[in-house]
């Protein structure tokens, strides 16, 4: 990919842009889903379109989020750095589910979600036959290796390889994110890392609902910032955060179907809109 296909990118995202959900159709997803169901509302909405087969709600949320994922591989290139740092946080829980049950002799990898870099199919080949190294992303590649050997140590733990697998995530991010956005995307989890090697059971956030829409107002922060910039790789990656929490949220709204949540506890639920300036 050539810097000038960037502003081409920008383009076609300004467009997708206005997808995202609006204030009223969260109000209306709210109130369909106090009532029990929320397909009607979003089958008027992008997510729509994954409606129409049989999928759930929740599939339709998984199918939109890897179709715009599968549109930024095939634009960016796998390779890409900002295309290594979005698959971060993904291929590194396809890591460690790898690494854990291969330790455990299980016959193959299994994917907790299609997004990211690293398939279950990959993981397999590589992790149980030592074969498709040199499809694995560069700054994933030497870490994986050293952590396969280190299954066969007696003092091998679960918790050791999460622990290695959260380091190599950090040095993923701060190796692929040279850019503005993703800078202050790494610190913001950098920060959040240390703070939460801190909390213990008995020192846990009173309310982790509002704990996580805290940090997710925090990216959201960030990410507007570069949303109306032209041509840089940032405008790209801040696309991918916005409707990744967008999604987030909506799951979020979607696991109270059936219970007795009411309407302002959902409310309080909802993050902040990307096109907003609240």
């Amino acid at each position: 990919m050539t810097s000038g296909q960037i502003p081409f990118i920008v383009g076609v995202i300004r467009e997708k842009e206005k997808s995202l959900l609006e204030q009223d159709e969260y109000t209306r997803l709210i109130d369909d889903i106090t009532s029990g169901n929320a397909r009607s509302v979003l089958t008027d909405t992008a997510y729509g379109l994954h409606l129409a087969g049989d999928l759930t709600p929740a599939q339709a949320l998984d199918a939109r989020l890897y179709e715009e994922f599968s549109w930024l591989v095939n634009e960016l290139g796998a390779n890409h750095p900002a295309m290594i740092y979005i698959a971060a946080r993904y291929d590194a829980l396809h890591i460690a589910n790898a690494l854990i049950d291969y330790q455990a002799g299980k016959e193959m990898a299994s994917a907790k979600t299609r997004l990211g870099l690293l398939s279950a199919e990959l993981l397999t080949s590589t992790i149980w036959r030592n074969h498709g190294w040199e499809d694995v992303p560069a700054p994933w590649r030497t870490f994986m290796q050293e952590q396969r050997d280190a299954t066969q140590s007696d003092d091998w733990s679960r918790k050791q390889v999460l622990e290695a697998v959260g380091e190599q995530y950090l040095e993923v991010l701060k190796g692929a994110g040279k850019s503005k956005l993703m800078k202050s995307l790494t610190a913001l989890t950098q920060e959040r890392t240390e703070l939460e090697k801190e909390i213990r059971p008995d020192s846990l956030p009173t309310d982790l609902v509002a704990y996580e829409k805290e940090w997710d107002e925090k990216v959201l922060t960030e990410v507007r910032k570069h949303r109306f910039e032209p041509d840089t790789i940032d405008a790209i990656v801040a696309w991918w955060y916005a409707l990744a929490i967008e999604v987030k949220t909506i799951r979020l709204l979607l696991l109270s179907i059936g219970g007795k949540t009411n309407k302002e506890t959902l409310t309080n639920l909802t993050r902040s809109l990307y096109r907003s300036w609240i």
